[in-house]
């Protein structure tokens, strides 16, 4: 049993509601070039709306309360209008993962909302033009998502932020990026930490230093958490946010975060799944909490020190940073830094 396996043994399965939001899969299809993306070989293809279709029925079937749709880029899928009448109706909240090109356009996105779009996950990357379109690779999109922001805003969506922390954009998270975030006051901010998964398309130079970025993402949380709702770190170790615990979200706690994909339905949404119950719908997210940890991450041998060897991920099998164990009595509860921010009003 590698040590991976051995820190799933004894985390405490809790019984908080579990996220019912799926991640609805158009496909890789976009217009913008971000050198992170996972799909970079793949943006020019479409899937089929059949596809799209079944997931959709498999969602409504198995319970889900809300939809996110996720590319690519949806809102450039000539079918976006059919995705949106296709599910109306079907879900209580309607949400998408967005670079914003398409809603910069007012009667664009007035008529995805009247459709039931009722919030937008922007993935506002830079904290200006030239870094942002440098990251994006495409001339004009600081602009556009700006607009589109302002657009969803004024429409009364909800809106929330993704940022992928990388090399173009980290030593400005706290000063520019964190001004520009408290300007926009969205209901939540994620960091998503550059990682490395599918990514054979990364270069060596692309790759992220947890002990370089990891200030700077502290400086960040300080400056905008009294402004912004909810702010949630993905992929990096517990032990290089001592102090800021709270915010870290592997994937045991995001089987709770209600605002975040269902993590069994994430895995297997071209499939249907068997949960009928709340305990069997836990257990199906448990267990690919599992399989993702143990496919996707490592443990060197100095974690069995650290109190958070088993709420904690660990490093990513391509990451060659160093651990830096806290020892003290060992945390099996996955909330346990999040419980008191858990969302209770997900829509």
């Amino acid at each position: 049993m590698s040590l991976v396996e051995l820190s799933i043994n004894k985390l405490e399965k809790q019984k908080e509601a579990i996220s019912m939001r799926a991640r609805i899969d158009t496909g890789p299809f976009c217009n913008y070039n971000c050198h992170f993306c996972y799909y970079k070989e793949s943006l020019g293809r479409r899937d089929s709306f059949d596809k799209f279709k079944t997931q959709i029925d498999i969602a409504e079937r198995y319970g889900m309360t809300a939809v996110e749709f996720s590319g690519g880029e949806s809102s450039v899928e000539p079918n976006w209008f059919r995705y949106l009448e296709y599910s109306k109706g079907k879900f209580e909240h309607m949400s998408c993962l967005s670079h914003g090109g398409k809603f910069d356009d007012m009667e664009f996105l007035r008529r995805s909302h009247a459709l039931g779009l009722n919030e937008i996950l922007f993935s506002l990357h830079g904290y200006d033009a030239e870094s942002h379109e440098l990251i994006t690779g495409r001339k004009g999109s600081f602009k556009k998502i700006l607009k589109a922001i302002e657009n969803a805003q004024v429409l009364g969506l909800r809106v929330r932020l993704n940022c992928t922390v990388c090399n173009e954009n980290y030593s400005q998270l706290h000063t520019k990026y964190a001004e520009l975030v408290r300007s926009i006051n969205p209901y939540q901010t994620n960091l998503i930490v550059l990682n490395y998964f599918n990514m054979g398309h990364l270069k060596e130079e692309n790759k992220i230093n947890y002990r370089i970025v990891a200030p700077f993402i502290h400086k960040f949380i300080e400056g905008i958490k009294d402004s912004v709702r909810y702010v949630s770190v993905r992929y990096i170790p517990f032990c290089y946010m001592v102090g800021y615990e709270e915010y870290v979200t592997d994937y045991f706690q995001l089987i709770y975060t209600l605002e975040d994909w269902n993590m069994a339905f994430f895995s297997h949404s071209d499939c249907p799944l068997s949960g009928e119950t709340k305990e069997e719908r836990l257990q199906e997210a448990w267990f690919t909490a599992s399989q993702h940890r143990t496919h996707d991450y490592k443990k060197p041998l100095e974690c069995l020190k650290c109190r958070y060897f088993y709420i904690c991920d660990g490093m990513e099998k391509r990451s060659s940073d160093p651990v830096f164990p806290v020892e003290g009595e060992k945390i099996v509860d996955p909330l346990h830094y999040l419980r008191p921010l858990l969302v209770r009003d997900p829509y």
